[in-house]
This record gives C-alpha cells, sequence and structure tokens, in this order.
C-alpha cells in the first residue's frame, strides 16, 4: 500500500549502507499498484536520490501485467527530463538501456509505436543500435509465437465443440 511505500522511501533517505539503500530501492519497484507504480518512477526525475541508484526502477514494472506498459509510456513523457539526469560514460550509456522498456511488447501496433518513438533517438547512443534491434526482434519473436499459438488454441477449442 501507499502508506508501506512511503515508510519505505523516508527509509532510504536515512540508511547509509549501500545494501541496504539499494534493497529498499529495489523494493520500491516491486509495488503492484499502478499508482505507486508511478510513484516511483517519477523518484527517476522527482527526486534527490542519485539516478545510478535509482535506474532499475524503470524496469521493475515490466513483468507486472497490469503495469508493464507504464515504463515506456513514462519514458516518453519524461525523455528529456530522464536523459538530464542518466549516467553516462563507462561504455553503458543508460540512454541506450531506456529502450529495453518495450521488451514487454507483443504486438505489431506497440512495435509501431516502439520504433516510431526510438528509432532516431538510437543512434546517439553507445550500443543504442545494438539494443534497438534486440528489442525490436524480440516484440516481432513475440508477436509470431502468440499468432501462431492463438491458431492452436483455437483449434483446440474448435475441437471440443464437436
Amino acid at each position: 500500500d501507499r502508506a508501506l511505500f512511503d515508510r519505505m522511501l523516508a527509509q532510504v533517505k536515512s540508511v547509509e549502507d549501500r545494501r541496504q539503500r539499494q534493497a529498499l530501492i529495489s523494493a520500491l519497484g516491486k509495488f503492484r499498484d499502478p499508482e505507486i507504480t508511478r510513484a516511483s518512477l517519477d523518484l527517476l526525475i522527482h527526486s534527490d536520490l542519485d539516478m545510478r541508484e535509482t535506474a532499475n526502477l524503470l524496469f521493475s514494472p515490466l513483468g507486472q501485467r497490469n503495469t508493464e506498459r507504464m515504463p515506456f509510456d513514462f519514458v516518453k513523457e519524461h525523455y528529456e527530463e530522464i536523459l538530464k539526469r542518466a549516467p553516462r560514460g563507462g561504455g553503458s550509456e543508460f540512454g541506450a538501456r531506456m529502450q529495453m522498456v518495450g521488451e514487454g511488447f507483443c504486438d505489431a501496433e506497440s512495435l509501431q509505436e516502439f520504433s516510431s518513438f526510438f528509432e532516431d533517438k538510437t543512434k546517439t547512443f553507445t550500443g543504442g543500435p545494438r539494443i534497438y534491434a534486440n528489442v525490436v526482434e524480440s516484440i516481432r519473436l513475440c508477436s509470431a509465437k502468440k499468432a501462431a499459438q492463438e491458431a492452436d488454441i483455437d483449434g483446440f477449442f474448435r475441437s471440443w465443440r464437436h
């Protein structure tokens, strides 16, 4: 619930041990309530917490059906703000990693929306084109697998009608 999220966030700000801080920050991204998920995403841009600690909050909602699209929508809405705070250098740029918010997509419409947003942006980051190609491929593979399974499932249920 929101009260627990707020208590955990307050605790993060007072804990100095890096492991404890990271465990608490990670836990902030595990809530399934979309309102709380939005609050955890907002920590990326509206927080005094170092983004090197909070960056993975962007990807935490991807495994939950009711929140898996939220990271992509958040990036679209706050792309420039995220980039201003994002870590750079060291061979890994967060601007390139941000594209991974599309990994949960599994249909042609989402692929089009993802491509329209990221295709040109990706070229400016080290590793960006490779990550973009990987995410596009994962969306296409998921879509193809889904289509194949839908045909099998449809056939199975048709056989039970008789």
